[in-house]
């Protein structure tokens, strides 16, 4: 860079000239940076997105008679409708997350397999002239993506989202809310992926057996029940806020709640934890305030649960024998953003396969998630210093570390999730699983305590049968909710005239307490059908 300056001084003699072209450049450079960012602010495109609602249809019989009226368009009328359906109502979806944020899809034929147990609506390649016909209309931004025909794949998937034109025919001409949008109940969600050539995750197809069969089961009896059930933070930003990993904006989308199973490595043996629901990636600050069916939470997780069985692996019970908090560490402050630095720090490390592996990784949730790592880097931690330390602190178990073992802990803690999911979801109990911590009703507080221990000692009797006395140490996390006490709130006389503010005896004042308790209502009188997601 500075030789080609001088070169141009040099060649023009014109100083002026150089000012002009050097800080053309620059500007030039950064919106190219700032371009790029803005493209990777981006998700794929959701092929489930699905509702029966009649706003819903007629949208898109509407979408579907301009779509007629282009000289070019052609299609068996269904299969357009169907088309026009997902990816519509997915650029709402996408528009409510993230205005500013674009949906990846492919314009390779290649690229859609039509019969899947992950496409049950066999999307097919009939997407892209859907979405290049809703871009002629005016309907949505697109940004062509390219192929490296050396390797024979996409280099970068295109990019399209809504434009205003489309979210005002949405919201505004046909009323649709984001209520009105879920998935279809045909979804898969017992999920089993992979790594391709080029170390990227994807899925990939299985042959069904009894124990997945039972998985599919009982994720569809939870998703019914979670699907029934009111989750919502009253007070909780409309704009969102910053996910824990801090790479995403959280909202409280009540309709984003369905839960799937995600196994690793092409193995039922690998991870297996419940993915989706929006609290999941919420920071802990906002779930203590989770209202469910208008009543407060409580959150309960395991202490140091990782730890605690690896050493129990090498023989050990932690508690009997070291009983310190398994994330302090000698001359580094004792407090709860250390803690979490130190979580963070045994995730990476026994995920990872290289110490360099999970430094990078590391180093990348700090630069990413500066609302709760930004104190890192001001004060200069170490991070590899802070890796050494703590693999030493915990010797018993060092070999696990940069071991690639992670995954399988993670199949082990997923065991205990679903004993403890399925036994709450029998009895038709709400309960919300963030991997190794639980939320449910607050009144079933010794309940979840009691099937935790119980989990635990099973899971954890069934892989390793000489250490099943193991007993977790549980940290109570949030026990009441300040703002609000839920026996105060008496829902039962809400009245039907929401000009004025509902008859309540509560703290639940003002408009985000009348918004909130209207949307109560609604659900309530909603008839939800109690087998939505099922099996094809």
């Amino acid at each position: 860079m500075p030789g080609f300056w001088i070169d141009t001084y040099v060649s023009s003699g014109n100083m002026k000239g150089l000012r002009y072209r050097r800080v053309n450049r620059v500007n030039q450079e950064e919106q190219t940076k700032q371009r790029a960012e803005d493209l990777n602010n981006s998700r794929n495109l959701d092929v489930h997105k699905w509702s029966e609602y009649p706003e819903v249809k007629n949208a898109v019989d509407e979408l579907f008679q301009k779509f007629l009226e282009l000289p070019d368009f052609k299609g068996k009328q269904n299969l357009q409708k169907k088309h026009i359906k997902v990816i519509v109502l997915d650029l709402y979806v996408r528009y409510k997350e993230d205005a500013k944020g674009y949906i990846s899809f492919y314009r390779m034929k290649g690229m859609y397999r039509g019969k899947s147990r992950y496409n049950q609506l066999h999307i097919s390649f009939t997407s892209v002239s859907v979405i290049d016909n809703l871009a002629i209309l005016g309907y949505l931004e697109q940004v062509k993506g390219h192929h490296d025909r050396t390797k024979q794949r996409a280099s970068h998937m295109s990019r399209m989202r809504a434009k205003v034109k489309l979210i005002d025919f949405i919201f505004k001409e046909h009323k649709i809310t984001p209520e009105m949008v879920e998935r279809h109940p045909h979804t898969e969600c017992v999920i089993l992926k992979d790594k391709d050539e080029n170390g990227k995750k994807i899925v990939v197809t299985y042959t069904d057996t009894a124990a997945t069969n039972a998985m599919r089961t009982n994720l569809n009896v939870y998703n019914n029940l979670l699907r029934r059930t009111h989750i919502d933070i009253p007070w909780f930003p409309a704009k969102g806020v910053r996910s824990r990993s801090g790479n995403s904006l959280i909202k409280t989308d009540r309709s984003n709640k369905f839960t799937r199973r995600i196994f690793n490595n092409h193995s039922w043996e690998d991870g297996g934890r419940y993915y989706g629901g929006w609290w999941q990636g919420t920071p802990k600050d906002w779930r203590k305030k989770i209202l469910l069916d208008g009543s407060r939470a409580v959150e309960i997780d395991y202490s140091g649960l990782h730890i605690v069985l690896l050493y129990a692996l090498e023989g050990t019970d932690y508690w009997q024998t070291v009983a310190e908090d398994p994330y302090r560490l000698e001359g580094y402050e004792e407090s709860e953003r250390m803690r979490s630095l130190l979580k963070q720090v045994l995730l990476t490390s026994i995920n990872g396969e290289s110490k360099q592996n999970a430094l990078g990784a590391i180093q990348k949730e700090v630069n990413f998630n500066k609302d709760e790592y930004q104190w890192v880097i001001d004060e200069g931690i170490d991070l590899g210093e802070l890796i050494d330390k703590f693999s030493k602190t915990h010797s018993p178990i060092s070999k696990y570390f940069f071991s690639g073992h992670g995954v399988k802990l993670q199949n082990l803690d997923s065991n205990i999730a679903e004993m403890i999911v399925n036994e709450f979801t029998r009895r038709e109990i709400p309960v919300l699983c963030i991997h190794d911590s639980f939320i449910v009703p607050s009144q079933y507080k010794d309940d979840l305590l009691v099937s935790m221990k119980k989990a635990f000692r099973k899971a954890l009797s069934n892989a390793y049968p000489e250490w099943k006395s193991i007993v977790p140490k549980v940290d109570e996390l949030m026990e009441r909710i300040n703002i609000i006490e839920a026996e105060e709130l008496q829902f039962e006389d809400i009245t039907d005239d929401y000009d004025t503010p509902p008859s309540i005896s509560m703290t639940l004042k003002g408009y985000a307490g009348d918004k909130y308790c209207a949307s109560l209502k609604e659900h309530r009188n909603n008839t939800w059908d109690r087998g939505y997601y099922s099996s094809p």
